[in-house]
């Protein structure tokens, strides 16, 4: 309060300062914007830029990564089906082997006793000239011996020529199989992965 009798001095008014208030808040207001438009539009434009350029490389990248991938499992899978041919291929082939080592032995069995039976027709034809003049009982000895020897040579020459369509035939087997063992090894070869 001023002292009485003084006369009350005279400031601006309540509505002058609350207007010179709004004039430096307009000022404030208008220098900001400025500043905002002025400074940080060209960094957001930029930053927004940027993000955008991201984006695009993470799709890029994305995009490389699932067709890589997916060559790699299709290259993957050829691999595996063939490793899985080549693996039956041998098993069928080491089958074959081991009944071509059967045959072999059969047919070993075949010549043994084709010699034996040869031998028998031998000692037959040998014992029928020592007793040509004798009949009787080693007529009819040797009848049998030479019916029994030639029973034998009869079924040695079936088995004979049943082992040689064998042995023919696994020939031509093996063949095929090797044939096919090379194009899948050359096939195998041929897929290197990327």
């Amino acid at each position: 309060p001023a002292p009485r009798g003084a006369a009350p001095q005279r400031g601006p008014s309540g509505w002058q300062r609350v207007e010179a208030a709004r004039a430096e808040n307009d000022d404030l207001e208008a220098g900001l914007e400025s500043f905002r438009t002025e400074s940080l539009a060209p960094a957001e434009e930029r930053a927004d830029a940027a993000e955008a350029a991201a984006r695009e490389a993470e799709q890029e990248l994305t995009t490389g990564s699932a067709g890589m991938l997916a060559e790699y499992a299709e290259a993957h899978g050829r691999a595996l089906a063939l490793e899985t041919e080549l693996e039956a291929a041998r098993r069928q082939l080491a089958e074959h082997e081991a009944e071509n080592l059967e045959l072999s032995r059969k047919n070993l069995e075949v010549d043994r006793e084709a010699q034996r039976v040869e031998r028998e027709i031998s000692e037959a034809e040998a014992l029928l000239e020592r007793h040509a003049a004798s009949q009787g009982s080693l007529d009819a000895e040797l009848a049998d011996r030479l019916q029994r020897c030639e029973s034998l040579r009869d079924s040695a020459a079936v088995q004979s020529e049943r082992l040689a369509e064998d042995i023919h035939r696994f020939a031509a087997m093996r063949a095929r199989l090797m044939d096919l063992l090379r194009d899948r090894t050359a096939a195998a070869a041929g897929v290197a992965p990327r």
